[in-house]
């Protein structure tokens, strides 16, 4: 759970002990930092917007709920440090999503099966549409991507998941 610290930033209700801090975005000192007016309003409604599905995905990866709000919530308070320079990327979303996986794959560790198989963003594709349960709309918003870019990745996973398919059963055809 995310608290609203006197300073303004959200600060998680429990530390972040196992995220090393350059992959969470600053540690700790992330509570010290005070956002703009503005820059905190776009924070917040975002941490609102995603927070929820950054925990399913990190439940669905790393098979453990109280595990998944650990990692979201160090992930999120570090990105309130970095958001300022977030809002000036192209898709602020995509940097925190980049983020966001990029720490729940550490903390996986070693290679899951569909992330060992797929390129990462393939992957991710076919967690949030089927495990996760998101419309294409919804994770192409989440990911910080076109729409039209979310499902090319969904059919290239596909379509590559059915070709290793094919090959592992070796289908001989007459």
């Amino acid at each position: 759970m995310l608290v609203v610290h006197p300073s303004h930033t959200a600060v998680p209700a429990r530390a972040q002990d196992r995220i090393h801090p350059s992959l969470a975005g600053g540690g700790c000192d992330a509570s010290a930092t005070v956002l703009a007016e503005a820059e905190r309003t776009s924070y917040e409604a975002f941490c609102s917007r995603q927070q929820a599905v950054y925990l399913r995905y990190a439940a669905v990866r790393l098979g453990d709920p109280a595990e998944a709000q650990e990692v979201v919530e160090a992930v999120l308070h570090g990105l309130a440090a970095a958001w300022p320079l977030a809002l000036r990327d192209p898709s602020p979303a995509a940097t925190a999503w980049d983020r966001f996986t990029r720490v729940v794959s550490v903390r996986v560790g070693g290679c899951q099966s569909l992330h060992g198989a797929l390129p990462p963003a393939q992957a991710d594709a076919l967690m949030l549409r089927y495990r996760v349960g998101l419309s294409p709309g919804r994770a192409a918003e989440v990911t910080g991507r076109l729409e039209e870019e979310f499902t090319a990745l969904l059919h290239s996973a596909l379509r590559q998941i059915t070709d290793s398919a094919h090959y592992l059963w070796h289908i001989p055809t007459r």
